[in-house]
């Protein structure tokens, strides 16, 4: 069934489980065989049927969400009068050009957002307690009571700053450019 672009897996739709499903489907949705059996049609397979009757013969689009990973993998689906859906996906590993272009761009922008805030936040900031670092040794010797409160200071100043990079680092990403508008 993995040759010449058969379908990957077979369901009963009116009982909505699984009847056989080949190792590229399996793969593709990051299911092992033994639990094949236990899951339900409907909890991995969205059906996008639209106006299309069922029992046309023509080909459906599909959604399959892979178990461990997460992905959302696009196919077809054709309906036999019997019931039967016959399930198509591509094989994983065989991304299409849109999806490494729509990759590529979110990487691209998760680096320019990370570079930006640490040219723009970090950067000035450790300069900065690097300076008041060195002027607090220099004064040092001249008042032990003042470089106590310049050092108690840059620590405050440093924590903050790690502070203001957790929270920084944590926000969601830039929305991502469209494929479209790439």
């Amino acid at each position: 069934m993995d040759t010449l672009g058969l379908p990957r897996a077979v369901a009963d739709f009116g009982s909505d489980r699984f009847i056989f499903a080949n190792s590229a489907f399996l793969r593709v949705a990051g299911i092992k065989a033994e639990t094949l059996p236990s899951l339900t049609l409907s909890a991995i397979v969205q059906l996008h049927v639209g106006s299309v009757a069922w029992n046309t013969g023509q080909l459906i689009p599909i959604s399959v969400e892979s178990c461990d990973q997460g992905f959302i993998i696009r196919g077809h689906a054709v309906f036999a009068d019997s019931g039967l859906v016959y399930l198509m996906v591509p094989l994983f590993g065989d991304p299409s050009a849109d999806f490494e272009l729509g990759r590529s761009v979110g990487k691209e922008q998760e680096r320019q957002r990370l570079s930006r805030y640490v040219n723009e936040r970090l950067v000035p900031e450790l300069k900065t307690a690097i300076s008041s670092i060195e002027a607090a040794r220099r004064h040092m010797h001249d008042d032990e009571e003042e470089s106590e409160a310049k050092f108690e200071k840059i620590v405050q100043d440093l924590n903050g700053l790690l502070q203001a990079t957790r929270e920084e680092l944590l926000q969601e990403p830039e929305q991502p450019v469209t494929i479209e508008s790439a």
